[in-house]
């Protein structure tokens, strides 16, 4: 009959059109094997911007709560990030070695982090450098061990890839390997960084402000009592869709009927509302609660120093034990989730 297909090219259509939809979904979820997911770094409001210098942070795959061991390296074995062909090359130089108030103004650099911001892995221990034009080597001149919690180990892979300007919006796929298996052996997967034409409305944990110095405690996952505040308040650094500091923000109480969403309350500039708290407790759960003293006030960003606003927020844990994981979103921005353990 004129039009129709044979029932082995309809198979075969059938199968081209499969796998070329399996791969637009690869890219979409992107995250494969090693690699858990990609994202903006969180000291500067357009490191996932086309154009832009790129400053991202590679989420290893596995449990990133600290009493969960992350993944040792040792002495001499190495990390490789291998960059698309699309991420052009600047004239930043690499660093064998963070160096702190100088880079990324100056320079590039790769860190390790062990799951929260601002407490990486100990910097002597490893060096970074490229090789070739677009793949970077970071290897561990002593040995990096997994000692939970305090120390539990490699979770994360910082970027501040200034050395690489972004490509035009759109997804890109980055290849990781490791020596972090069994043995020494190499663990492989790739991610996908969605490069933004422009800024977008961001919410980022940092640690600098809630001790004086080193070590930084771990914001994100705390525990405390049922009834009690968490030992920490929540950090965090606010940029706007202009990527300018997002002031005076504060936290107000929900307003279900007109924003369901966010049951654990809103985030109000004035009397526009910016984002909200999606809150998760207990089943049963009654008095858990987030507020802020004091609006968000604009400060300098930790290592870039560039303006941003902190928004400091006080976390009460309800009236059962149990998980409480509320989660902080900014509209048409991002969100973070942070974890209350009670007790």
């Amino acid at each position: 009959m004129q039009g129709s297909i044979a029932p082995a090219a309809r198979v075969f259509l059938i199968t081209v059109i499969a796998l070329g939809l399996a791969g637009c979904a690869a890219m979409r979820g992107g995250n494969e094997g090693l690699v858990g997911s990609i994202t903006k770094a969180p000291i500067d409001a357009d490191g996932d911007v086309a154009g832009r210098p790129a400053d991202f942070v590679i989420n290893l795959s596995g449990d990133m709560a600290p009493e969960s061991p992350g993944r040792s390296l040792a002495k001499g074995g190495w990390v490789k990030i291998e960059f698309p062909p699309e991420f052009k090359r600047t004239n930043v130089p690499l660093v064998p070695r963070f160096a702190p108030g100088k880079c990324p103004a100056t320079c590039a650099a790769a860190i390790l982090l062990q799951g929260w911001p601002q407490q990486p892995i100990p910097l002597n221990q490893y060096q970074a450098r490229f090789e070739g034009t677009h793949t970077l080597v970071i290897a561990a001149t002593e040995d990096i061990r997994a000692d939970p919690p305090a120390g539990p180990g490699l979770k994360q892979i910082h970027l501040m890839a200034t050395a690489f300007s972004n490509p035009p919006a759109g997804d890109y796929r980055i290849r990781v390997s490791t020596q972090t298996g069994p043995g020494g052996t190499v663990e492989s997967g790739s991610g996908v960084l969605t490069v933004h034409p422009s800024a977008r409305p961001s919410i980022n944990v940092t640690s600098v402000f809630a001790t004086p110095k080193p070590p930084r405690p771990n914001l994100i996952y705390q525990s405390t009592s049922v009834g009690a505040d968490a030992p920490y308040a929540f950090d965090f650094l606010l940029w706007d869709a202009d990527g300018l500091p997002l002031n005076n923000v504060v936290v107000a109480p929900a307003d279900r009927s007109q924003f369901p969403r966010y049951t654990g309350g809103l985030l109000k500039q004035g009397e526009r509302v910016v984002g909200g708290i999606i809150g998760s407790a207990p089943v049963g759960a009654t008095g858990q609660r987030a507020w802020t003293d004091a609006p968000s006030r604009e400060v300098q960003a930790p290592i870039t120093g560039i303006p941003v606003s902190h928004l400091r927020v006080r976390f009460q844990a309800g009236s059962k034990p149990g998980n409480y994981a509320p989660t902080f979103e900014l509209m048409n921005g991002n969100a973070q989730q942070m974890v209350v353990r009670v007790r």
